[in-house]
């Protein structure tokens, strides 16, 4: 790792170190002579390339100076062919012609010594501003390289030593569960969110110089490349809205009452808010069991997170004094999810518990990842208990089914249209990416590939229709359920009378970011099953739905 990173550090430096000779001799001509110049010979070589080609202007030239004859062929300052702006290109036909006209041109003399001239004394600053990026870029990379891999070497033998000191209690592998006070993940992520932020908009940001040309040169397909330095700024967006939740609320803490945390068993802790907020806030607190999964074909490593479980409250913080809040936090974790990875690297199962509130001005926002693990204890304790008074320890207030995304009007339940816009707006660049992508490299005579991902985006703007214009209606009318559904008009699928419905459930089919969505399911009395809804949000939410369905039903 360590040969990688110079590798990398010392390649970045030296474009750095041409830029800066550039602006060297460039500085140093401010004070040569204005000489007149006879353009004998120009050429503008052009050098072919697998992604594109560069271009060199040579010259040839006379001048005297102080009585002697001098010939020059310095064009500008640097060396070697590029295609950064239209230097060479524009130099060229300037030269061409003077040369043509038989016309003088200037040429900067060094008096001190001068055989040296130059045609074009100024500073170009796009190519010194791509030198700049590619050393930072590189340079920085290496310099990255070495040190998350000295720290990731130095968290790998802290966990092998607490590993050995600890073998049967996993838990305790992990610096940041040594203790009851968990850190907020929000510092290594503002981090990660800001250098990746700044290595991207580098490393696209040359796009901006080369696009206008492609364009104006009728290469209207490399408009594609404008989505890289918009990701870009999306990124960026992103890292200072972290950085001003951290200047407002600072990094939170969560309390444990014991660790580790029983998979089956309660959750009891406390947030800790380091500054004061209003009271009245609604804090949104979700908890997900989450699968992590890296998988590797060929020279590609990609990483994916599978929500397993999710559920989540709704807390309102008291208005209370104090420079600081305590909230309590209550959850009843399920006992047929898998329990924690102790060290998870590439792969493994993550209990994370993210807290949220839409606060005006900075919204809040915190991570845990928790320590929930196999005691035995969760067993017991709920075995000995109530399992009612159990399940009644959560904190949070009721669910709304408001909030899954259901009107309710009596006895009719309205699952509106394109009620998901996030969600819609996500998969449209999805499906514009791919199927841009794809038409462009159809054009370009790449059909096979191109069709694949043509089709790609084909299916996902499908599925984008779908959730923006379908619909669906449950009524209650009759002593029976009757659920209807369709695009652009209503058209009933079910009429069941209510004794016949064995059970009313839920399944979750899909996921997208951190949200988990819910499709809505009857059993008929005989075994069969029927789709009420599809893409509901929050659990809680849809639990309390149903529930409501039941009681107007009268079904236990």
């Amino acid at each position: 790792m360590t040969l990688f990173a110079a590798i990398f550090f010392f390649a970045g430096l030296i474009p750095g170190f041409m830029a800066l000779i550039n602006i060297y001799h460039a500085v140093e001509a401010r004070n040569w002579v204005a000489t007149p110049a006879t353009i004998t010979a120009t050429e503008l070589e052009t050098h072919r390339g697998d992604d594109a080609d560069t271009y060199l202007v040579t010259a040839e030239y006379h001048y005297q100076f102080n009585g002697q004859s001098y010939t020059g062929e310095r064009v500008g300052f640097g060396k070697g062919s590029d295609n950064i702006g239209s230097f060479h290109e524009d130099a060229h036909r300037e030269l061409s012609r003077y040369q043509s006209r038989q016309q003088v041109f200037t040429a900067w003399v060094n008096p001190d010594d001068p055989g040296e001239a130059v045609l074009y004394r100024n500073i170009r600053w796009l190519l010194f501003a791509f030198q700049m990026i590619f050393m930072l870029i590189f340079s920085g990379a290496g310099a990255g390289f070495y040190y998350f891999g000295k720290r990731s070497l130095k968290l790998e033998n802290k966990a092998r030593e607490l590993e050995q000191k600890h073998p049967e209690k996993p838990w305790k592998w992990r610096q940041q569960w040594q203790q009851n006070n968990l850190k907020s993940l929000s510092s290594p992520s503002r981090w990660f969110a800001t250098i990746f932020a700044i290595f991207w908009n580098l490393v696209s940001s040359p796009i901006w110089f080369v696009l206008p040309r492609e364009v104006s040169s009728g290469n209207h397909i490399a408009l594609v490349a404008a989505l890289f330095p918009l990701v870009g700024i999306g990124m960026a967006i992103w890292a200072i809205r972290l950085w001003r939740q951290h200047w407002r609320f600072g990094d939170s803490e969560l309390l444990l009452s014991r660790i580790p945390i029983d998979r089956g068993g309660l959750l009891n802790a406390n947030l800790q808010l380091p500054v004061k907020v209003p009271g009245g806030i609604e804090l949104t607190i979700r908890l997900d069991c989450i699968r992590k999964t890296t998988e590797r074909s060929g020279n590609k490593r990609s990483t994916r997170e599978n929500i397993l479980w999710q559920n989540e409250q709704r807390i309102i913080i008291p208005d209370v004094g104090g420079s600081y809040r305590l909230i309590p936090i209550r959850f009843h974790l399920p006992a047929d999810q898998p329990a924690a990875t102790a060290l998870v690297g590439k792969s493994g199962i993550i209990w994370r518990l993210h807290i949220s509130s839409d606060i005006p001005g900075v919204d809040y926002e915190a991570s845990f990842e928790l320590p929930v693990f196999d005691t035995g204890l969760a067993a017991d304790a709920v075995a000995a208990a109530d399992s009612i008074q159990f399940f009644k320890a959560e904190t949070g207030i009721a669910g709304d089914p408001s909030r899954s995304g259901v009107v309710i009007q009596g006895n009719q339940y309205y699952f509106p249209a394109a009620r998901h816009k996030s969600l819609i707006f996500g998969l449209f660049v999805f499906s514009s990416i791919f199927g841009g992508s794809g038409a462009g490299m159809m054009i370009a005579e790449h059909a096979l590939f191109g069709g694949v991902f043509a089709l790609v985006g084909l299916l996902v703007f499908w599925g984008v229709l779908s959730l923006l214009l379908k619909r669906s209606e449950i009524r209650l009318e009759n002593g029976s359920i009757v659920a209807c559904s369709g695009w652009f008009r209503l058209k009933e699928r079910l009429r069941l009378p209510s004794f016949q419905v064995n059970k009313i459930w839920i399944k979750s089919n899909m996921s997208s970011g951190n949200t988990k969505y819910y499709d809505l399911y009857l059993d008929d009395h005989n075994g069969k099953k029927h789709t009420l809804a599809s893409n509901l949000i929050s659990r809680r939410d849809i639990e309390a739905l149903i529930t409501h369905l039941k009681n107007a039903l009268g079904i236990k």
